[in-house]
């Protein structure tokens, strides 16, 4: 009989990286045995309200996570009387919940996810920056869970380098029902040792994404169409003038046409060919078959990686903003050897060089891998 577990992590936050993570895990669980679903938590926004406070969370952060997303709307909505659209973003990520994962239930409080105990062999959370203490969810650190049932973490993120005492407290008190602990980013097992836990059992795991080889991807973005020319993809989850200079400066170099895939407002200003509607598998086939991207967005750094694209990604924060989040891109281009793709807020792209070897890279995502893999059959098998 097949090991039954169930996973929790964020399916609801219109992003792609998100969702395909999740997706991600998933996918990995089933081709190695296990039977998978993802726990469909869907709070409304009396909750998240509630939580955001009785957690004490940062408004600031919680606004800029979402500030994008927002826009986007404001934009789409002051465009309606132009062109009416067939089929939002968000309709596109609905769709890809109900077709491609497999899910409970939607819960919408952690009163009504008790219902979930004891019903599987394991409870899985991650990935993402689930763990994110600005963002503090006790659900996702599973407290509605009785304490005989078998907690696993893979790869959750904190998203920062340290985290205030009161909360640390809190969220080692949740950690430590944990049967097997790891984390996405080194920084995360900094925390883990500040918390007293040993470090020796709390590796650093691939996101889910990598841990599916490119050609599982390639069958992934198999009914999409393919563009008919080569073209520059940019991908950029906030605002900044520098990111605009850089796209025209490649474009000129490159003399191929610009697909954007927007978030932020100043995409649908930017004048060049805007995809609003873009679904997780056109995405993976946009970014993959793409001559250049531009983007400040992990998960399509992830993916320039595993589909050997040329990329530049630049800093959506100061590296001494004590919220931010550079470290997770830092860790993964230090390891693949391309530190110097990551361009500070203010860069300008006045070279462009392009990546003559992967091998470094594909090297990495190999041992990684099977690191990754083994853990978490382990953690879930022990």
């Amino acid at each position: 009989m097949k090991i039954k577990t169930c996973t929790l992590t964020w399916i609801h936050n219109g992003n792609y990286g998100t969702m395909l993570q999740a997706y991600a895990l998933q996918k990995v669980l089933e081709l190695n045995g296990y039977e998978n679903v993802i726990i469909d938590y869907k709070p409304g926004k009396l909750m998240k309200v509630i939580n955001l406070f009785t957690s004490g969370n940062s408004l600031k952060l919680f606004y800029y996570k979402f500030r994008g997303f927002l826009d986007s709307i404001e934009e789409r909505k002051s465009k309606k009387s132009e062109s009416e659209e067939a089929i939002s973003r968000n309709d596109c990520f609905d769709i890809f919940v109900r077709e491609s994962l497999k899910t409970t239930d939607v819960f919408r409080t952690p009163r009504e996810l008790k219902k979930l105990r004891g019903k599987y062999d394991a409870y899985i959370c991650g990935s993402d920056q689930i763990w994110n203490p600005g963002l503090l969810n006790p659900p996702y650190f599973f407290s509605f869970l009785s304490d005989e049932d078998k907690r696993v973490a893979y790869g959750p993120s904190f998203g920062v380098t340290s985290i205030g005492k009161k909360k640390k407290n809190r969220i080692k008190g949740y950690l430590s029902k944990f049967s097997a602990l790891s984390v996405r980013e080194p920084q995360g097992v900094g925390i883990f040792e500040d918390m007293g836990f040993d470090t020796q059992k709390t590796p650093v795991v691939l996101d889910p994404t990598m841990l599916i080889e490119k050609q599982e991807w390639q069958k992934f973005t198999q009914n999409t169409e393919a563009e008919g020319e080569p073209y520059i993809l940019c991908y950029f989850l906030h605002d900044n003038p520098t990111y605009w200079k850089a796209v025209d400066r490649l474009k000129s170099e490159l003399n191929c046409k610009v697909i954007v895939v927007p978030i932020a407002v100043d995409a649908y200003k930017s004048g060049y060919d805007i995809r609003q509607n873009t679904s997780p598998q056109q995405w993976v086939r946009l970014v993959s078959n793409a001559e250049f991207v531009l983007t400040d967005s992990y998960h399509c750094v992830l993916f320039s990686l595993i589909s050997h694209r040329n990329f530049y990604v630049f800093k959506r924060f100061e590296d001494n903003d004590p919220e931010s989040q550079n470290s997770r891109i830092d860790n993964i281009l230090d390891k693949a050897g391309l530190g110097d793709r990551f361009l500070s807020r203010s860069a300008e792209l006045s070279e462009i060089k392009a990546i003559d070897d992967f091998s470094a890279v594909d090297k990495m995502l190999e041992e990684q891998r099977a690191e990754s893999l083994s853990y978490l059959k382990n953690a879930i098998d022990l």
